[in-house]
């Protein structure tokens, strides 16, 4: 069995990440567990004899690395034990705590009933040292999103004292059309509380102006696009006419209508071909221009920023002249 004792000091205050990467390794190990990871038994035990060594030389740093990845080849308690104990030793309560539990569960769930009183005991001694964050945000929108060094935290999260390791944490907070919000705060170890405020967010200069713009253009461009379709419709239905009626007058009984045929062929097929293609460059068009207003209409509800980039949104309606083709292409980002 793997058992392996460190030699402690008191924990020195050192800035270091919030526990959500503690519970991030709580939550790979659960998964080993289960058998949702690939597992090297062979290296995790090399690894874990290795970090023994270390131990005895005086070499703490190469024993807690040594440690870690055997846990990382295939989770054992006394791997998970001796990272949390090397946490501890640098100063990072939370995440220690966070690994003491999680090798409490780890013992538990392989009926390891003395580790898992012991890892406990570690666990609930520590806990009474942690020091703790909460995030109070103002009342202000349903949708503020707040991080906690680059960590999510969910509205249920707010106002909750988290555990976190001591040092500086950065705080964030955005929403759609404000402008986001940050600071960088300290806390101390040893049971330190610390409360922490989002203030009210300002309004993004320009936003609502933009938004309204978008939706004056998008009502003018399906306006268009509908008249454009309206028109195409009232032009196919004519092309339909002229083509019946053609027909009807190239049928002749004899010779001699044959030969009044051939004289209105000359002008009724050119206005029946230009008929035809208005219609076709009408629909095409309208429907382009109504998708394109209906896109910004969209695009102003959901409030969306500029792209990734940096570029601002833009539509760009471009003619397409071909041969046998007539009609707008729709060009943009939003």
């Amino acid at each position: 069995m793997r058992r392996v004792v460190l030699r402690l000091t008191r924990p020195r205050n050192v800035a270091i990440p919030l526990v959500f990467g503690g519970l991030a390794f709580l939550l790979s190990s659960a998964s080993f567990a289960a058998g949702g990871g690939r597992r090297n038994p062979a290296l995790a035990e090399q690894l874990f004899e290795e970090g023994k060594v270390a131990l005895t030389r005086g070499d703490e740093a190469a024993a807690c690395a040594a440690f870690s990845a055997s846990q990382a080849a295939d989770p054992s308690v006394g791997a998970l034990l001796n990272v949390a104990r090397c946490h501890e030793k640098n100063g990072k309560t939370a995440t220690a705590w966070t690994e003491f539990r999680a090798a409490a569960t780890l013992a538990n769930q392989r009926g390891d009933e003395g580790r898992r009183r012991g890892a406990q005991d570690l666990a609930d001694t520590l806990e009474k040292t942690l020091s703790r964050i909460s995030v109070e945000v103002s009342p202000q929108h349903a949708d503020v999103a707040v991080r906690i060094d680059s960590q999510s935290l969910p509205a249920v999260g707010f106002g909750v004292p988290l555990p976190v390791d001591p040092g500086e944490h950065l705080v964030e907070a955005s929403a759609k059309g404000y402008a986001p919000w940050s600071s960088m705060v300290p806390i101390a170890a040893d049971g330190s509380r610390l409360t922490v405020l989002v203030p009210v967010l300002a309004e993004r200069e320009g936003e609502s102006d933009a938004g309204r713009k978008k939706v004056i253009a998008g009502v003018v461009l399906g306006g268009v696009g509908l008249a454009a379709l309206l028109a195409g419709a009232v032009q196919a239905v004519r092309s339909v006419e002229m083509d019946r009626t053609l027909e009807h007058v190239c049928t002749p009984p004899d010779s001699d209508g044959a030969r009044a045929c051939e004289t209105a062929r000359s002008g009724d097929v050119d206005r029946l071909t230009f008929t035809a293609n208005s219609a076709s460059v009408l629909l095409a068009s309208g429907g382009v221009v109504s998708a394109a207003g209906v896109v910004l209409l969209i695009a102003a509800q959901l409030g969306r920023e500029p792209t990734d980039e940096g570029a601002p949104q833009a539509l760009v309606v471009r003619p397409i002249l071909a041969p046998s083709l007539v009609g707008l292409s729709l060009v943009g980002s939003f």
